[in-house]
């Protein structure tokens, strides 16, 4: 007994470890999710601790075989774990809430889980160094196998035991309870049978202990008082909690971090706006006989369909074992032969199932905290469509954000549910033309055909849902969708996709968006060159109009015939904000770009045009203004003004394609509109204008321009008094000889126009125009002033 007596405690003390990582990544999930972040923090952390504890170890093994010191330890790390109880009760709920997913677990995970993983690493080494002085006929290599053997084998056991029986049957609290009295007893029995003072033992312990317990109980009692129910299930913290919303009883079911469910407890409505799109199945589905849930929750969607539709069936899958239970309990549910529940993962239901249902609602995707990979994959989609009955319907919800800068996840699930469901569409439930984090529904039909949510019977359905399903489904030739990742089994990067989304998550940003502008002229960039009549400019006008119309603008084509070339059509685009207003102001920019770069960087004459010559990109000079008044454009309806604010992009600025000498250049576009200015205002001309052209160079300096300032000396002067309140450094007072640009028509016209562009520009007309030399704090800079100008003009 002497001889396994040390090894013994070392596998106690060895799965003590184990559990104490384990359940700190349940302890951190309802604060930060059960991200690749958190189980990366907690485990970077506690293997850190243990290789100082290891080393630490070894020193003071090396120093003083003392077997007291050793049971020392394990006392102290004993209290330690109640000790990381108590913080974690006592910061958690402060903290936890207010430092970022991405490195709040990291944070947390140094102040909770350190201490205790260091003295737990200490034991090892100073073990070995103890039984070497029992079984002093051994050689080291076999006293440390024994000792390392056996302290994995406890790992073992712990990593079993948490999963398995302590945390379902305990709690996170309760288990850490648990472990640190196992080691302060196994610490006090330890100290008993060796010299260590007996008094002092059991004085300094008791103590310890009345003082632990005294803390815990305190804690214990704050926090049930709050909560309905409130334990750990097999897979999250489970919590119900009754509040108030909109001045109505409400009553939420947790799911760690995620408001998985919701009801009002007066009506039993369901209270998300995501849920209640579950009436869209009626749209295309309105003879539904069977239904598929995955991911039920507290089950609020399944007994809507069971009330309304008397003839259906439903299975529930639910990962989730207690659910069903306080769905039962807590939020309604009644038993109903109609209703089968399955406790098992959704995607392996789907997999052993050989049955075809009407409606699949994955509703799995509950969070930005935790998504589960295996539901995006491109291999997930195509499984659910192989359960479909010929007509049936798909709906996946997810939690996302169709921000351009942000929204990398949201893309990629769009792009990878699409491949199974090209006529597929995306429903954002609270507006397509935010760019916040929402729920966003996917929906696909088994039919090879488009879903028409725009048709009139539909719009005028007394069904909320469904009338508004027009509105709410995202235009997507706005965005770059077949350039988003392709999600698989084999790779899914999700928690990587997710980190901006995440970010956006936590601070969400207002007013206009640099980085969205960015995003807008990365874009462009991607659709191909937009010279008159390249091939690609065609997308690039789909974009654009796509893009304003979501937003709400009247949209006008301005078709023409090139005077260059009557073969060739130009188009300008002009978007009416409250067109409905006479007064009237103009936002413009250009949007068209070269067929042929410059050799030389400036305005010198380049070689003949040739197969061998590059169009320019054109990021600066051509897609930098149009990306500001894009993102402008989403801002301007919540600016409080009278008038009326039209974007309007100008085609065909760059003059004759091929023209390197600038002897025939005129800004066609501007000057087409400038002559036809009647037409598209016959009560009114607009009372002024502001043009944008090259505003994203990253040493930005603006110079009042000649002609500006002659012919719009109120507006120039206006605008670079706001420049200088918001980026001095940018908005220099110098005065510079005008230029020709689109200001130039208008100005001709009497509309007065100031040109805002920083041609100090090296790459002007290059190949070299390319995304990397714009700056998102550029743009930012142009959008400020810009919206405040509109505010005031």
């Amino acid at each position: 007994m002497k001889k396994w007596y040390l090894p013994i405690v070392v596998a106690i003390t060895g799965a003590c470890i184990l559990i104490v990582e384990l359940v700190a990544i349940r302890a951190l999930a309802p604060y930060f999710g059960n991200t690749l972040y958190s189980v990366s923090s907690v485990i970077t952390v506690v293997l850190l601790a243990l290789s100082i504890g290891y080393y630490v170890g070894g020193r003071m093994a090396d120093k003083t075989q003392s077997f007291s010191l050793f049971f020392w330890l394990i006392l102290v790390s004993g209290v330690s774990v109640f000790l990381q109880l108590y913080l974690s009760q006592l910061l958690l709920p402060l903290w936890g809430h207010q430092l970022p997913l991405t490195v709040g677990p990291l944070v947390f995970s140094i102040i909770l889980f350190f201490v205790p993983g260091l003295i737990l690493g200490t034991l090892s080494p100073f073990a070995i160094a103890l039984q070497k002085t029992i079984v002093q006929n051994e050689g080291i290599g076999s006293v440390a196998g024994s000792i390392y053997s056996l302290s994995t084998i406890g790992s073992i056991i712990g990593s079993l035991s948490s999963g398995f029986v302590l945390v379902p049957l305990l709690g996170i609290q309760k288990t850490f309870i648990v472990v640190g009295t196992i080691l302060i007893l196994l610490g006090f029995f330890g100290l008993l049978c060796t010299n260590a003072r007996k008094k002092t033992v059991i004085t300094v312990t008791l103590c310890m202990v009345f003082a632990i317990v005294s803390l815990l109980l305190m804690q214990a009692e704050t926090t049930q008082a709050q909560m309905l129910y409130d334990r750990e299930g097999v897979y999250e913290r489970l919590q119900v909690v009754d509040a108030n919303l909109n001045g109505r009883p409400v009553r939420y079911l947790f799911q760690d971090r995620s408001t998985s469910s919701a009801l009002y407890t007066d009506t039993d409505e369901l209270v998300f706006i995501y849920s209640q799109f579950l009436y869209a199945y009626r749209a295309f589905k309105p003879d539904l006989q069977s239904a598929l849930f995955l991911g039920a929750g507290a089950y609020t969607m399944p007994k809507v369909l069971l009330k309304e539709e008397p003839r259906v069936t439903i299975d529930a899958v639910e990962i989730e074992p207690e659910l069903i239970d306080l769905a039962q309990e807590y939020f309604g549910l009644e038993a109903d032969e109609r209703l089968r529940n399955h406790i098992e993962d959704g995607r392996r239901f789907l997999q052993k199932s050989d049955e075809e249902y009407d409606l699949i609602f994955a509703d799995v995707y509950r969070s930005l905290y935790a998504i589960p990979s295996h539901f995006l994959s491109r291999e997930f989609f195509d499984l659910a469509h192989s359960r479909l009955s010929d007509d049936g319907i798909f709906m996946g919800n997810v939690i996302g954000t169709l921000s351009r800068a942000d929204g990398d996840l949201t893309f990629a699930a769009i792009r990878t549910f699409r491949e199974t469901f090209p006529h597929g569409i995306v429903v954002a439930t609270q507006t397509p033309r935010s760019g916040q984090i929402q729920n966003i529904l996917l929906i696909g039909s088994k039919r090879d055909e488009p879903l028409d949510v725009c048709d009139p019977e539909l719009r005028t359905s007394d069904v909320p849902a469904i009338a508004q399903l027009c509105s709410k489904t995202v235009d997507l030739d706005r965005f770059d969708e077949e350039r988003a990742f392709l999600f698989t089994d084999d790779h899914a990067p999700v928690d990587l996709l997710n980190m901006r989304s995440l970010r956006r998550a936590t601070h969400p940003p207002e007013g206009f968006e640099g980085r969205e502008a960015l995003a807008f002229i990365k874009q462009q960039l991607n659709l191909g060159h937009r010279y008159p009549g390249a091939p690609t400019k065609g997308d690039a006008l789909a974009f654009y109009q796509a893009e304003l119309a979501q937003l709400g603008y009247e949209l006008t084509l301005q078709e023409f015939a090139a005077p260059f070339d009557e073969s060739i059509t130009l188009t300008n685009v002009i978007a009416k904000l409250h067109p409905e207003r006479e007064e009237r102001f103009l936002l413009a920019s250009h949007y068209d770009t070269r067929p042929f770069a410059e050799n030389d960087k400036n305005f010198g004459p380049g070689p003949e045009p040739g197969p061998e010559m590059d169009p320019v990109p054109g990021a600066n000079d051509g897609s930098s203004g149009v990306a500001v008044l894009l993102e402008l454009a989403k801002h301007l309806p919540s600016v409080d003004t009278d008038i009326g604010i039209d974007i309007v992009l100008f085609d065909a600025e760059e003059g004759v394609p091929g023209d390197h000498t600038f002897e025939h250049w005129e800004p066609f576009g501007s000057i087409h509109f400038a002559n036809h200015i009647t037409e598209m205002y016959p009560q009114r001309k607009p009372f002024g204008a502001v043009v944008v052209d090259m505003v994203c160079d990253r040493d930005l300096q603006f110079t009042r321009e000649g002609a500006s300032l002659r012919d719009a000396p109120i507006i120039t002067n206006a605008l670079w008094n706001i420049g200088k309140e918001v980026n001095a450094d940018a908005f220099s007072q110098t005065e510079t000889l005008g230029v020709w640009d689109d200001h130039t028509p208008l100005n001709a016209i009497g509309i007065p126009s100031t040109l805002l562009i920083d041609y100090d520009y090296p790459w002007f007309h290059t190949t070299k125009d390319t995304l990397d030399k714009c700056s998102a704090e550029s743009l930012q800079t142009v959008g400020d002033v810009l919206m405040q100008f509109v505010e005031h003009v």
